[in-house]
């Protein structure tokens, strides 16, 4: 029944006979399964996703093709890097040395794949959402019998390091920063590895773990149990725009990418170079034109020894895209100077929807909108350049004015 119901779906890729089941039979134990264990009389689940779904599949299906599991690369190396699906998950390296590492983008700078059917990061819902599912504020106390219940297993403080980490150093959080910053910590680095990934030769997609959630937690979700969007959701959703721009820091240099996976040829002016955070700025400018389906090409590349990297950061946009920005170092151990000026203008009503643009006086991250957890817009906890406008709608809904913050660590 499901193999008929689903088969013509645009959005599938490969049909597989299961989940990770292969590689832990083949560790099963700390022993060889297939080698210690008779498979006529101990199938394992093997019969099922071996020879049944395969069978059924190649009478039915047509069009996609059929693995046995995922991850595979073959029987004796499931996470191949040159054939065959990846699941990536440094953030489930759960030895206490690796903690600092699987919270930090250099994790991710060691993937290469033909095919990553999994990776992810955790980070909580809104404040809102925890609340709920906690029973209560007081039932979100960090070190409580409640919300340890709604911490996934293998979280273990992870996203409280990852606070600390890239936005306040060890302290205290209250409860709005833990949701805020640690939304704000899974976006990142979700974002980031989705780009990693368009970036690599190699590699011809990526499914990142997971969209939604069955159970209230602090896990791996974009979205809520409730099914509202988590600040990951946005990070995703610029990450896999059709057109992107990309920044990757490649030893002393900073490499410009830009991808097109659109059905239409791409061609625009990009400007790229340094931003100072005391407003001084050298730019290049060089055009763009990518054929139709296009991987990412590396389209410049910039010198970034002798730039203060504390100081400003390395930056590229164009007409209608959003700004690429590359930070050297954690966000809150940038040297802003002071917070950005961020002002909301414009205001119009139409169809039922609300639209305005946004604009900021220096570089503003993480520019987000004071707004219910069941409101939709098309953008949201995005990077602004100085002086640069972008336009928002909020779907199915009529505002008059709508408050707006960006993220400041003193």
């Amino acid at each position: 029944y499901q193999l008929v119901r689903l088969r013509n779906h645009p959005c599938l890729a490969m049909w597989y006979g299961n989940g990770e089941n292969s590689s832990i039979l083949s560790n099963y134990l700390k022993k060889d399964y297939f080698k210690e264990f008779d498979p006529a009389l101990y199938t394992g689940g093997t019969y099922i996703y071996n020879k049944l779904l395969p069978t059924l599949h190649h009478a039915y299906v047509r069009t996609v093709p059929y693995q046995c599991t995922t991850p595979f690369g073959g029987f004796n190396f499931p996470e191949s890097e040159d054939r065959g699906d990846r699941h990536y998950y440094p953030f489930l390296d759960l030895r206490p040395e690796n903690q600092q590492y699987r919270i930090s983008s250099e994790s991710i700078d060691a993937l290469d794949c033909k095919f990553i059917t999994e990776g992810g990061i955790m980070g909580p819902p809104s404040k809102n959402a925890l609340v709920s599912y906690c029973g209560s504020e007081e039932g979100t106390a960090y070190d409580g019998e409640v919300f340890l219940h709604h911490r996934n297993t293998f979280e273990r403080d992870a996203v409280r390091d990852g606070i600390y980490k890239h936005f306040t150093g060890e302290r205290k959080l209250t409860l709005d920063e833990y949701c805020l910053y640690g939304g704000l910590f899974q976006g990142e680095l979700l974002g980031y590895e989705a780009e990693h990934i368009r970036t690599r030769k190699n590699c011809y997609g990526s499914l990142l773990w997971c969209f939604n959630d069955g159970f209230g937690e602090v896990g791996f979700s974009v979205m809520d149990h409730y099914g509202n969007p988590k600040p990951a959701y946005y990070f995703l959703k610029r990450a896999y725009s059709p057109v992107r721009i990309i920044i990757k820091k490649e030893g002393a240099l900073a490499a410009v990418y830009v991808t097109n996976s659109s059905k239409e040829s791409f061609e625009s002016v990009l400007k790229y170079g340094y931003l100072g955070f005391d407003g001084r700025r050298s730019e290049n400018e060089v055009n763009v034109r990518l054929d139709s389906y296009s991987g990412a090409t590396c389209i410049a590349k910039l010198e970034i020894d002798g730039l203060d990297l504390k100081k400003g950061i390395v930056y590229a946009s164009a007409p209608n895209l959003d700004c690429a920005v590359m930070r050297a170092c954690d966000f809150r151990q940038l040297e802003i100077g002071k917070k950005a000026n961020v002002v909301v203008s414009n205001v119009t009503q139409n169809g039922g929807n609300t639209t305005f643009e946004v604009k900021a006086d220096g570089y503003a991250h993480g520019v987000h909108f004071d707004v219910d957890d069941d409101v939709r817009l098309s953008d949201n906890y995005f990077d602004l350049l100085p002086d640069e406008t972008k336009a928002v709608t909020v779907y199915n809904n009529l505002l008059d004015f709508v408050k707006v913050e960006c993220i400041f660590c003193k």
